[in-house]
């Protein structure tokens, strides 16, 4: 089964949303042991009703725990103040329900860089 393509009205509002988080995060950092945490927003993804978000982020400067942790306080802790925010930045109906996931993509490209150099250096060896 294959997904639909999203509407104007989607992409439009999709691309408002990661403009606006952008913003903030852009001028906002974390602190988690005396080291500031950098959020970068990659991409939204809205459910075709306009109430459920999905915002796919990469955490900079934080091990594998504290991005976790991140993730878990942007969902929990951040949540009504963030949707506030951005409620102030869009006119809809209705401000959708904001789902924080961390992009893992970037960590297996990492891994799998190492295992290649890893292997290379035991090949010419």
């Amino acid at each position: 089964m294959t997904k639909k393509e999203k509407t104007p009205r989607q992409l439009k509002v999709q691309k408002t949303i990661q403009r606006v988080f952008m913003d903030i995060f852009s001028k906002s950092s974390f602190e988690l042991k005396n080291k500031k945490i950098f959020v970068n927003i990659l991409s939204v993804d809205i459910s075709p009703d306009l109430k459920n978000t999905r915002i796919l982020v990469d955490i900079f400067d934080a091990d594998e725990k504290y991005k976790k942790l991140l993730i878990k306080q942007l969902n929990t802790n951040y949540l009504k103040q963030l949707r506030r925010l951005l409620s102030q930045q869009i006119q809809l109906k209705y401000v959708p329900e904001l789902i924080f996931v961390l992009d893992a993509s970037q960590d297996a490209a990492i891994k799998l860089d190492r295992v290649i150099e890893e292997e290379a250096s035991n090949f010419s060896s």
